[in-house]
């Protein structure tokens, strides 16, 4: 696996959008050194560190003054936004913009909040409210064609990080009709390929649409939702300036009213557990057990963003997705890793520090890898390694709530004593019919319903007679989830009848490599 790759599956989210950011900032540098663009280049840089900075600086106080646990990532993420978005801003004589703008941004996510989490695109809503204050509005100035290679490049990245594609698909359909349709009612044509190319070159429309479309906390975490979400955001930015001639935040009141439907249709969480019990279920895999003053609804198989403050993290930041390994039906809230030791990430590393007693942050509950209402559907779990939480949590609830389901459970692992939650799983063979099969790739094994070498086509055939009538669920590292995603649409399962749960950070495929 090249560099490239190993970087982009085990880089978080928010530093890839740092990244990101800052190579639009270079860009934007060299072309104003080079005369292409009219800007004095070392203003740009300049200007992105002290709003950086300034945020960073604003987001800390804030979040002692309201008693909460502020994050720097966002935090400078917003202030690059604001570069990228103002001016670009001349730092000596315009440093009281810089802090307006800075100060506005992160007051709005401390007091436009409910339960920590903020309603409005930071970014969006400074330009609406310092319009008024400094006496212009956002330039937009990022949408020049010149940037329009780079952002389609680090926006696809975001994008496809994100698992946010159909927003911006959403977005862009909705945008790209609208022209169509006015042109249409217009001229009675519905106008050429450049007329439909062009404004997305010419425009902000891409970086805004991979950029500041995607914040996960102020958009929809359900497909649908979000498919609704980008088409209202779309539609409105499409023509409001039509009904508003010479309107100039189309942009920001656009992505402000998709915030709005956000608020309706999303339940965020924000809560504080407490560290209960530790338990060690293989050499390198441990169950952190933790306890809320209030207990979470939620359903088997999502997922929440745990976020651990940490002195000095890494390049891989201060939050995680994972998965609620415990069910519902349980007391408590259950996270399940693995660690790879001294190469595991800060965070990691001060999560296997925690002492019993010490909190963590959980938040942004989602996911919809989850059982299927049609409780006749037969279903097919294939689980790489870590990748078996999810199943874990359903599991678990089918046993306490008796509810039998025709399911059968593929299981790989690299050794024998990799392989966790076995006694469920028995129980589960006993009680609710769940037939499971242990695959291993580089052990034989020694217990029984245990097979060795890779789950493929033979035996998902072999061991699931109906797989043509089954729903299939893949769980484990991105690889492997890809690799398996491949390999069912070979055999002609539709894509419509395949979930998928990746875990970033990890590379393994459990599929034998192409000529061993």
């Amino acid at each position: 696996m090249g560099l490239l790759r190993k970087f982009f599956l085990s880089v978080t989210m928010y530093r890839l959008m740092q990244i990101f950011l800052l190579s639009l900032i270079t860009l934007a540098s060299v072309l104003s050194l080079l005369g292409v663009l009219p800007y004095q280049w070392f203003q740009i840089p300049l200007a992105a560190l002290a709003l950086a900075a300034l945020c960073v600086v604003f987001n800390r106080l804030l979040s002692r003054i309201f008693r909460t646990s502020g994050h720097d990532d966002s935090a400078i993420i917003t202030g690059l936004i604001l570069a990228l978005i103002f001016g670009p801003l001349e730092v000596a004589s315009q440093a009281h913009i810089a802090v307006v703008l800075a100060g506005i941004a992160m007051a709005s996510k401390y007091i436009l909040a409910f339960k920590h989490r903020h309603f409005f695109n930071p970014a969006a809503l400074t330009a609406v409210i310092a319009w008024p204050i400094i006496g212009e509005s956002a330039s937009w100035w990022i949408g020049s064609w010149h940037f329009a290679p780079l952002v389609a490049l680090g926006g696809s990245l975001v994008t496809h990080k994100t698992g946010r594609q159909v927003m911006v698909v959403a977005l862009l359909g909705t945008i790209i009709t609208s022209s169509a349709v006015k042109s249409f009612f217009g001229s009675g044509e519905i106008g050429d390929l450049d007329q439909i190319i062009n404004p997305l070159i010419h425009s902000p429309i891409l970086f805004f649409a991979t950029v500041m479309l995607l914040e996960p906390v102020t958009s929809p975490s359900n497909r649908r939702q979000q498919a609704v979400y980008a088409v209202i955001v779309g539609l409105v930015l499409s023509w409001l300036p039509s009904i508003i001639s010479g309107f100039q935040q189309g942009f920001e009141l656009a992505l402000l009213t998709g915030n709005i439907y956000t608020r309706i249709v999303k339940k965020g969480i924000t809560m504080k557990l407490t560290l209960a019990h530790k338990k060690k279920l293989s050499e390198n895999i441990t169950s952190f057990i933790f306890e809320a003053t209030d207990r979470l609804k939620f359903t088997p198989g999502q997922f929440l963003e745990w976020t651990l403050p940490h002195a000095k993290p890494d390049s891989r930041g201060q939050r995680r997705y994972f998965t609620i390994s415990s069910s519902p039906t349980e007391s408590h809230i259950a996270l399940t890793t693995k660690f790879a030791g001294e190469t595991s990430s800060s965070f990691k590393k001060t999560l296997f520090d925690l002492e019993l007693g010490q909190e963590i942050i959980a938040a942004n509950l989602d996911g919809e890898f989850v059982l299927p209402n049609d409780a006749k559907s037969p279903l097919v779990f294939i689980a790489g390694g870590i990748g078996v939480t999810p199943y874990r949590s359903m599991i678990k609830w089918l046993l306490d709530t008796g509810n039998k389901r025709k399911i059968t459970l593929l299981y790989s692992a690299k050794k024998e004593s990799e392989l966790i939650f076995r006694d469920l799983f028995s129980k589960a063979e006993k009680e609710i019919g769940l037939k499971t099969v242990y695959v291993l790739t580089d052990q034989t094994p020694t217990i029984a319903s245990a097979r060795k070498g890779f789950i493929d086509q033979p035996m998902i055939t072999e061991e699931v007679p109906n797989w043509q009538q089954s729903l299939f669920y893949i769980s484990g590292p991105e690889p492997m989830v890809e690799a398996f995603e491949k390999m069912l649409s070979k055999m002609g399962v539709p894509s419509s009848h395949i979930k998928r749960d990746f875990f970033l950070g990890y590379e393994e495929t459990y599929q034998l490599k192409q000529g061993s």
